[in-house]
């Protein structure tokens, strides 16, 4: 896919999620599920990257892409401490990073000077070199695996790492379509593709495959799964419960034992040295 065409679609994502900014603000800052979604994405990011780069490593740079409102970014910052020197988010709305400036505001100081935010298109990021770069549920936006990984080449410096969360294909919801012959959904309309576990497995050249897990089995995908069979009025009952078991490590237990049937997927790719 050539360059005009990614710069494209990455505007025309910009400006959807630019319409959803404050909705998701006020969403996701004062649920306790997005809290313990956030803080538990944050630890694994920052995990992978202390099990996976070199322990004389620098102090990182990281790069959250398509960050948005900082939803990763500040609880990456407040985990960091001295492991992180800086955490740079770039996003193509100029509204979502109007309101992860606006927080960043209230955090402690010694946090908030980890974090920079940038507005821009990730194909034409020219930032550098990065420790890793991290992508949180925005994989599936982007039009191109092969383009991703090829940009990426570009940031990541050698034996650095690129981050992947992204919504698992063949997730609960959607197995059990099958089994009524129905074809699978997206998660979002919005999102362009979405992947397998078998399909994240494999590395394209340059890049090893490190961690691959499943992340949850969440309360939406129950909920999913109630009304892709047609019978959605029972969502309401359903709905809470599954909630109260995903807003807790069980989910994540479920997730990572089970990661072909997980709500999103994990993924952690080494650019080779050579």
């Amino acid at each position: 896919m050539d360059k005009d065409s990614l710069r494209r679609e990455a505007a025309r994502q910009g400006e959807y999620y630019s319409g959803k900014v404050r909705e998701e603000y006020d969403t996701f800052f004062s649920s306790a599920w997005w809290d313990f979604v956030r803080r538990e994405t944050a630890r694994w990011m920052l995990s992978q990257c202390a099990r996976l780069l070199p322990a004389d490593s620098t102090p990182w740079d990281l790069l959250d892409v398509g960050c948005g409102i900082g939803f990763t970014a500040f609880e990456m910052a407040r985990r960091g401490a001295e492991r992180v020197r800086r955490i740079t988010g770039l996003d193509a709305s100029a509204e979502a990073l109007a309101l992860a400036e606006t927080r960043r505001a209230t955090l402690d100081q010694r946090d908030a000077q980890r974090l920079q935010f940038l507005q821009g298109n990730f194909f034409d990021h020219q930032g550098g070199p990065y420790h890793a770069v991290y992508m949180n549920e925005v994989y599936e936006h982007l039009p191109s695996a092969q383009a991703v990984f090829e940009k990426a080449g570009e940031l990541v410096r050698p034996g650095g790492l690129l981050l992947i969360s992204t919504p698992n294909r063949d997730r609960l919801s959607n197995r059990v379509r099958a089994l009524f012959g129905r074809a699978p959904v997206l998660l979002d309309p919005i999102h362009i593709m979405e992947y397998s576990l078998r399909e994240l497995r494999a590395a394209p050249g340059g890049w090893t495959v490190q961690a691959l897990t499943g992340r949850q089995i969440a309360d939406e995908d129950a909920a999913g799964m109630l009304l892709s069979l047609g019978i959605g009025r029972l969502r309401a009952l359903v709905a809470p419960a599954a909630r109260t078991i995903a807003c807790n490590r069980v989910s994540h237990v479920l997730g990572a034992a089970a990661p072909a049937f997980s709500t999103d997927l994990f993924a952690a790719y080494r650019r080779e040295t050579q």
